[in-house]
Parts: structure tokens; C-alpha cells; sequence
């Protein structure tokens, strides 16, 4: 990746993504990549950087290690702090791809008017969120 980038002019390219990259690299390498993509990104360009999510217990514990490649989990803000480090004037982050898994009912499918407690429901909703929530994140920077 290095290598082909620092083949690269300057200001060359509108959009730059990296799907499932950084966590088999390690940081001082993350932080060459970053630099370089901003460097050979158009004004106004955009960087995606999807990795998997730190934010779900089910991706981060259990699938992440799965994979013997993987060095290390990036988490979003040092994703959106590496970003911004690097010059991206605005970053983002969204979160998809809900672990689906027949032996746990999502709390979402509680119907609300039954009259649970519905600070319950949300405490509920919380913790499925942090143990099942969306196992891939994606962060966006624009130069």
C-alpha cells in the first residue's frame, strides 16, 4: 500500500478507501498510510478507513481473533484522531453490520407498549448494543 502510494501525484484522487487494512498494521505504519493518502487525495476528497468495531463486544472479543493476521483493533477515535493529525478537516463515523445470530433475540424486537419498565428496555437495549451492536465501523475524513 505504501509503496503504491508514494507512486502517486499529489492531489490525484477524489475518493481513497481502505476496507479491513489497519488492523493488520502496526501504528507507525497506519500513521505513514494516513499521511500518504491525504497527501495524494484531491481538495475536497474523501478517505474511508472500515475497520472492525471496537464497539461491539461480539467483533472486538470473539471474531477479531479469529483472523491470525489481525495486530490490533483500531478504535474510531484514534482512527478520527489519526485522521485529523494528518490534516482531514472533517471526519465521521458509521457503524453497520448488526451481528444476526439465531440464539440471540434482539431486545430491539420487544414490542415497547407492553408495559415493561421502559428504562429497563433501554438499559436493555444499551447492553445489546455494546454486546451484539454493529461489528464493522467505518471512518470517513475529507481533506
Amino acid at each position: 500500500i505504501l509503496r503504491f502510494l508514494k507512486s502517486q501525484k499529489s492531489d490525484e484522487y477524489t475518493v481513497i478507501s481502505l476496507l479491513h487494512v489497519i488492523e493488520h498494521c502496526e501504528s507507525r505504519v497506519v500513521l505513514e498510510i494516513f499521511q500518504e493518502v491525504h497527501r495524494v487525495l484531491k481538495k475536497g476528497g474523501v478517505f474511508f478507513c472500515e475497520t472492525p468495531s471496537l464497539l461491539s463486544l461480539w467483533a472486538s472479543q470473539r471474531q477479531f481473533y479469529l483472523d491470525p493476521t489481525h495486530v490490533k483493533p483500531a478504535h474510531p477515535d484514534y482512527i478520527c484522531f489519526m485522521m485529523e493529525y494528518c490534516g482531514f478537516r472533517k471526519r465521521a463515523v458509521r457503524k453497520f453490520d448488526p451481528v444476526v445470530h439465531p440464539e440471540f433475540p434482539s431486545v430491539y424486537d420487544i414490542d415497547d407498549s407492553n408495559g415493561l419498565n421502559q428504562d429497563l428496555v433501554a438499559l436493555l437495549k444499551t447492553w445489546e448494543d455494546w454486546l451484539l451492536g454493529p461489528m464493522d465501523i467505518c471512518c470517513l475524513g475529507y481533506k
